[in-house]
């Protein structure tokens, strides 16, 4: 009897090997990935170097993982001093507890904590 198995594909190396040494074993493998990919986030404990807060809706680059190129996005100031942060296109693996950094080219404008991914269909 074939076996089979369920692997969660992270996008990284450790799934695609683990994905590799079940096939060759001869296992029958499927994969799932969850979903990574996010338009907007919510940004807190936002600490501005540009000026002294966001007064108004503005466009920037935003970096939200070490190795990911500046994404272009529109950031919007909350009521609460919070930061929407709308993508022109979803980001993957935009989660809570990471930084996100807004850039004006080479000028770091601010930067804050990913608080929570907007619950979306993207």
């Amino acid at each position: 009897m074939e076996q089979g198995a369920l692997i969660a594909m992270s996008g990284g190396v450790d799934s695609s090997v683990a994905a590799y040494l079940m096939l060759r074993e001869g296992c029958r493998c499927v994969g799932a990935t969850m979903r990574l990919y996010r338009r907007t986030i919510t940004v807190g404990d936002v600490n501005w170097i540009a000026f002294p807060a966001l007064a108004a809706p503005r466009r920037a680059e935003v970096q939200t993982r070490y190795h990911q190129t500046p994404q272009m996005a529109l950031l919007e100031p909350l009521p609460d001093g919070r930061v929407r942060v709308t993508f022109d296109e979803p980001v993957r693996a935009a989660a809570p507890g990471q930084a996100a950094v807004f850039y004006d080219g080479d000028l770091v404008l601010g930067g804050g904590t990913i608080q929570e991914p907007i619950s979306e269909e993207n």
